[in-house]
């Protein structure tokens, strides 16, 4: 009954909620738990079959009728429809969740066992794969190990078999079977240092990593854990490798000094073949030697290059094949050859004969391995000469030539001091120079071929080494012969000697050279010689005036100065000689450009502040002088303190001055002189000495870079002169427009004071009237026209005529103030006259008045004629056309008389 009205409830609840009620399934399911198999058995037992069998035929037919409501509600809800389909299936389900667990509890353990099964298997599998794995990598390792050792052993044999043989009964294929052997051993050797180097990596990371655990997923794709069986091994033999590249160093260094030395002999036995021109098999033999050497040395060459031991092939180079040509040749006596001691006359001629040997006999290996090292460590043929010294391996030229070359030369103290401080001005500048030369094509003389400068020299494309190389085929092995076109042809263009320069002015060492030239004392040894010279030729010009001879030039540079820039002062050719000298190529140097430009700078300053200081009067010419003048009075001698006295008289010295000093601002033609001078200074700087400033600073352009160096230099070079020749122009600008405007004018007004004389002359006088104009009319502009006349060719073309009309403005507008007193005078004394009646009348005569009239008309004309004979327009000044209208009105008085 209780299971009855439980149903009846739950079935309820689901009619009333138009679905089913989960928590009323939820109470069943409780309920169902609660019942256990006992207490459902002891309910059974109790009742009778009839009615048990009604109980269930009420309980189906319920159940019937649930299921076909619960269908219907399904069927009716949009939710329900989608349970629809498993309908056919509810009736497959246990008629209880109890039968249903126990159902599928078995079959879950089952599925359970099977998954512990395939999970024990997994981890079978894999460990033996990994097993597997790990084996194979120890035997690949173990194997890899054998290879080692078999090459370690192979190396070790090689180099033991390479110090028994005597390398002089070996061929000379033989030799050079071995050398290269040597080579591969060192390719060998640096395999092994490299791997040493890992193997301690590794072990160094394993061991910081041993704590580190790892959570990665079981899996055959899993790497194996890092193994350092092979680190280990490599450790092992970290001794035996370690003295294995000691002795491979050793072995490389020791047949390098032999083949060296070898080289060396053969090409001195070839050179003395040379001179005696000898004939025969020995000199194919030598020959052949020489070819079978420089093969020999880049093995040897190479093998240090892999060792990355570059320093000590440079080093063994310099020790062995350069210091022996440098201890010989480089000397005092050899510096000093040709001239007094300390003069290094003989600088220039010692270095050539040291690289001219250096080239002869190892010019064919230093090109060789310059050709050979150059593109090494990744660099390409696109990169710079910058980029190109980066990757050099070995660098015989800067590190095996130049260096015993500049050690020699500061090492030794007299030597040193001969060439860096000599003392002299002139000799410091010539072995500068001669060094800066000789270093600075280094790299070109000697990665040029031999063959190639001595057709150059001799103009002989035949020459007896030549002869020698082209007879010596005949005697070579024919195996030789025919790898012979195999060989490494070097093939140095422009770029790579660029690079090599580049590596040779980037050395530490040729920035020690640099500094052991002490350039800034040189600089004022020269510019106090220029300063001296300078202040000399102004204390001449001041004692003796311009046209002193002061100039110290050569002839040749003086008829220059006077026949191309029209110079005719000795003091400004002076000036101008000293400009050039100081941008000459023995007294320039390169690092003191700077200073030079600036040196000029000051010298073109102190000649303009003198010139400045003398037309402001400032500065004087002359002499003042003091001198003793003596006077004998009387013979009959006494001497009283210091005098000679007689009864006549007394002998005295009396002190005088002469007085000789003048201002020569005053003096007219000195003024335009000096202002010529300077025009002519000033067209020279901007037209000729900025370029020659240039050329010297930048003496040739080779490339794109060079080109726009020289523009620049020269675009800065000439701001900097124009900037200091600006000051020029002005001066020119005063002396004309001022100076001389004033020193002209006052000289043609001087004559104006006759002009109050007209008057006097026809007063009272009883005289004609006057038919020609005053003689002092023609006095006044004459000044200027000698003047003109003298300086026409030295006159600035920029000024023009403009000077010279400010000169006939003030004249003319003083001389027409002259004759407007003048007329205001005749006037009032004839209205005086005749109040008088003391005036004589003249029948058919001119008054004294109006042949005064006539008189200062006629030198009216005679004046604006001499005014446009200058090339002034008398309409243009106002001074002129106030005269014109003062004295028109004896323009009738003219025409009388020339009537009559």
């Amino acid at each position: 009954m209780s299971l009855h009205s439980n149903n009846s409830n739950h079935t309820h609840g689901g009619t009333d909620n138009n679905m089913i009620n989960t928590s009323t399934i939820t109470s069943t399911n409780d309920d169902s738990s609660a019942l256990t198999s006992e207490s459902w058995a002891q309910s059974l037992s109790s009742l009778s079959t009839p009615l048990l069998n009604s109980k269930l035929t009420a309980l189906r037919a319920r159940s019937h009728t649930l299921s076909s409501n619960l269908t219907a509600r399904l069927a009716s809800s949009p939710s329900g429809q989608s349970l629809l389909h498993i309908g056919p299936s509810l009736s497959t389900l246990p008629p209880d969740l109890h039968s249903l667990l126990s159902n599928i509890s078995p079959m879950l353990k089952d599925v359970h066992d099977y998954q512990s099964a395939n999970q024990n298997e997994l981890v079978r599998i894999v460990t033996s794969g990994k097993i597997i794995q790990r084996e194979v990598r120890r035997s690949k390792v173990a194997l890899d190990c054998a290879q080692l050792l078999k090459d370690f052993k192979a190396v070790e044999h090689i180099l033991s078999e390479i110090k028994m043989i005597s390398f002089s009964d070996l061929s000379s294929s033989e030799e050079l079977h071995r050398m290269a052997s040597l080579e591969r051993t060192a390719h060998a050797t640096l395999i092994l240092t490299q791997q040493l180097q890992a193997s301690s990596n590794q072990v160094t990371q394993t061991l910081s990593h041993k704590n580190q655990s790892s959570s990665s997923t079981l899996s055959m794709d899993t790497p194996l854990p890092q193994d350092t069986e092979w680190a280990q091994f490599i450790m092992k033999l970290a001794p035996r490798i370690r003295a294995l590249e000691k002795i491979v160093n050793q072995a490389i260094g020791h047949h390098l000094e032999r083949v060296l030395g070898k080289t060396r002999m053969v090409s001195s036995a070839t050179a003395d073949a040379t001179t005696t021109r000898t004939e025969g098999r020995f000199n194919q033999e030598l020959a052949c030697r020489m070819e079978q050497d420089l093969v020999i040395l880049g093995h040897l060459f190479r093998s240090f290059a892999i060792l990355d031991r570059g320093t000590d092939a440079e080093g063994i180079f310099a020790n062995v094949a350069i210091m022996p040509i440098v201890r010989k040749k480089v000397n005092i006596g050899k510096l000093d050859e040709g001239g007094s001691r300390g003069e290094c006359t003989g600088l220039s001629c010692l270095l050539k004969e040291v690289v001219q040997d250096v080239q002869e006999v190892w010019g064919d290996v230093l090109i060789m391995v310059e050709g050979m090292f150059l593109y090494e460590n990744g660099a390409t043929e696109n990169e710079t000469s910058d980029a190109l010294v980066q990757h050099v391996e070995i660098d015989l030229i800067t590190a095996g030539v130049w260096l015993p070359i500049a050690t020699a030369l500061m090492s030794d103290p007299a030597i040193k001091m001969a060439i860096f401080s000599p003392g002299i001005a002139s000799i410091f500048q010539q072995n500068y120079t001669v060094m800066d030369v000789f270093l600075s094509e280094l790299a070109s003389t000697l990665l040029t071929p031999i063959s190639e400068v001595k057709q150059k020299d001799c103009g002989d494309p035949r020459n007896p080494h030549d002869e020698i190389m082209a007879r010596s085929v005949v005697s070579v092995d024919e195996d030789v012969i025919a790898l012979t076109h195999l060989y490494y042809q070097p093939d140095i263009d422009g770029r790579q000697i660029q690079a090599v320069q580049s590596r040779i002015y980037n050395h530490p060492l040729t920035m020690n050279y640099s500094k052991k030239w002490n350039v800034p004392i040189y600089y004022q040894l020269r510019f106090g010689e220029i300063c001296a010279r300078l202040e000399k030729a102004i204390k001449g010009v001041q004692t003796g005036g311009w046209d002193t001879d002061v100039y110290t030039g050569s002839n040749e540079a003086k008829e220059v100065w006077k026949d191309k820039y029209a110079f005719e002062l000795p003091f400004f050719m002076e000036v101008l000689d000293s400009l050039t000298w100081m941008w000459r190529a023995d007294v320039f140097l390169e690092p003191l450009t700077h200073r030079f430009l600036r040196g000029t700078i000051q010298l073109l300053g102190r000649v303009i502040t003198f010139i400045k200081s003398g037309l402001e009067g400032k500065t004087k010419f002359g002499l003042v002088e003091d001198y003793e003048e003596e006077e004998d009075k009387g013979s009959s001698n006494v001497t009283i303190q210091g005098m000679e006295r007689n009864s006549g008289g007394i002998e005295t010295t009396r002190s005088r001055v002469m007085d000789t000093s003048y201002k020569w601002c005053e003096r007219i033609a000195d003024v335009a002189a000096v202002s010529w001078e300077l025009t002519a200074l000033s067209d020279y700087i901007i037209t000729d000495h900025i370029p020659a400033i240039v050329k010297t600073v930048c003496p040739s352009a080779v490339s794109d870079v060079d080109l726009g160096a020289r523009f620049e230099t020269s675009e800065l070079i000439g701001e900097i002169m124009t900037e200091a020749s600006k000051e020029i122009s002005p001066i020119v600008n005063e002396i004309w427009n001022e100076i001389i405007v004033s020193i002209m004018t006052n000289k043609c007004t001087a004559p104006l004071s006759a002009v109050k004389g007209v008057a006097a002359t026809y007063r009272m006088t009883n005289r004609p009237p006057p038919t020609q104009p005053s003689p002092f009319v023609n006095t006044i502009i004459r000044p200027l026209k000698e003047f003109d006349a003298s300086f026409s060719n030295r006159t600035p073309s920029h000024l023009g005529i403009l000077w010279k009309k400010r000169i006939i403005d003030t004249v003319s507008e003083r001389y027409s103030k002259a004759i407007s007193e003048l007329m205001e005078t005749v006037q009032k004394t004839e209205e005086a006259l005749k109040n008088r009646k003391t005036r004589r009348a003249l029948g058919g005569g001119m008054s004294d008045g109006e042949k005064v009239r006539l008189q200062l008309f006629l030198d009216q004309r005679a004046y604006t004629q001499s005014v446009e004979a200058i090339g002034i327009d008398p309409d243009a000044v106002e001074g002129v056309q106030i005269l014109i209208s003062l004295t028109e009105g004896a323009q009738e008085l003219y025409e009388k008389t020339q009537q009559s």
